[in-house]
């Protein structure tokens, strides 16, 4: 499903990250399981649409090693079996990949996930705990774009 150039693609970003300090091990057979994985919500975004923009495709990568981190294999399974903490990782990636986008001046990005994530306020399959995460986030970075 992933073409040689798309391969290339994430191992050479995967690799960029880590080189800034940012850990990343995802490899590109996760990166398309991960995104074909029966998932609790809808995705917003294709795997094309993630390929074609960085901080897309950078975010993919963290969620999926932070998963790895935390112990989770990533198949078929994953969002059934780490949740909520699937959650908490796709929280932590859009952290990442905001703070990419700020270091890149790209506020546009900075706002248009800002009202992706007020979004998540609303959202019944937010865990509680996880509220204030998300508000901190928003907040956070709609200061710095101020």
């Amino acid at each position: 499903m992933l073409t040689e150039s798309d391969i290339i693609k994430i191992r050479k970003l995967c690799k960029e990250l880590n080189e800034q300090g940012i850990n990343c091990n995802a490899d590109p057979n996760e990166f398309i399981t991960y995104l074909t994985a029966a998932s609790y919500e809808a995705d917003s975004f294709t795997i094309k649409d993630i390929l074609d923009n960085k901080y897309l495709l950078i975010h993919e990568l963290i969620e999926i090693t932070i998963l790895k981190n935390k112990g989770y294999s990533i198949n078929k399974e994953i969002f059934k079996k780490a949740f909520p903490d699937s959650y908490e990782a796709h929280l932590d990636a859009i952290d990442l990949e905001l703070h990419v986008a700020f270091k890149n001046e790209d506020f546009d990005w900075v706002r248009r996930r800002i009202n992706d994530l007020r979004t998540y306020l609303n959202d019944p399959l937010l865990p509680i705990h996880l509220i204030d995460k998300v508000k901190n986030i928003i907040n956070r970075y709609r200061a710095l774009i101020r």
